[in-house]
């Protein structure tokens, strides 16, 4: 009984915090998250979402991150970790865990720990091996951004049936980085057919618009333009890429996407 009351709180205080999610005003999800914590302290989303709601520093903002983190992990228990790793977006429960884990992840990288992100990247990779939330295309960028080729190939082998603009533009880069002039020639190709869009975005001929769109179709302008968001900081980091992209002459024509391409989703 003790146990059914204890899921009951946790059912409980989650449904405040996606009644959070869905208010319209930061007071009113304060408020509702504040009830949630009341009900179950370890209420992962209600604990991100009331630190989001809070005047904080970059530095505070991070420690309550991690406090939810580590609430997440207190509240699932090291048997959902070993029973559910790879497949932990399937399961509801997890999703609170993922998501401050992720922000997290992105906020180290956004601040110049680019090597944490990377270990957060990489084992929630392990936990959720269908990547829903695509952090192997954050991934690779960083990798290669940090000159850590081997690693990143691992990645793209791994999800080598990837054939977003993401991935082939990724790979390109990967190959000139390496001095791969065959490799770079074959990538590109395959790129250039995966999404010719994005070869002027990443060569510097045409620069993103300051909103990128809300969804994208593979092979796409909007396809291209959130694949070069993703892997422009790799290729600043390889001055010679955009050089040689520029050599081989930048394919400006528009094309349809090729046919049996996934339906539009949400970026």
């Amino acid at each position: 009984m003790k146990r059914a009351a204890l899921e009951d709180a946790r059912f409980e205080a989650q449904d405040l915090a996606y009644a959070a999610m869905e208010a319209g005003s930061g007071v009113k999800a304060a408020a509702l998250c504040k009830r949630a914590l009341a009900i179950d302290p370890d209420c992962v989303d209600a604990l991100v979402l009331l630190a989001r709601s809070e005047k904080l520093s970059k530095v505070q903002f991070e420690d309550r991150l991690r406090q939810a983190v580590a609430a997440g992990e207190r509240s699932l228990g090291k048997k959902a970790f070993k029973e559910l790793r790879g497949m932990f977006w399937g399961f509801m429960e997890t999703r609170p865990y993922m998501r401050a884990r992720i922000e997290l992840a992105n906020l180290l990288s956004s601040t110049n720990r680019e090597a944490e992100a990377i270990s957060h990247y990489e084992e929630l990779l392990e936990l959720n091996t269908d990547d829903n939330n695509g952090l192997r295309y954050i991934l690779v960028s960083l990798l290669i951004k940090l000159r850590q080729p081997a690693r990143a190939a691992h990645w793209l082998e791994r999800y080598k049936e990837d054939e977003s603009a993401f991935f082939t533009w990724a790979t390109v880069l990967l190959r000139v980085a390496m001095d791969d002039e065959a490799g770079a020639a074959k990538a590109l190709r395959a790129a250039r057919e995966s999404n010719p869009h994005a070869e002027a975005y990443l060569s510097g001929a045409k620069k993103l618009t300051q909103a990128l769109p809300d969804y994208y179709s593979p092979g796409q302008d909007s396809e291209a333009q959130h694949a070069a968001d993703t892997l422009l900081p790799a290729f600043d980091a390889y001055p010679q890429a955009r050089a040689w992209l520029l050599a081989k002459g930048v394919k400006a024509e528009v094309v349809t996407a090729r046919k049996g391409s996934r339906s539009p989703r949400q970026a």
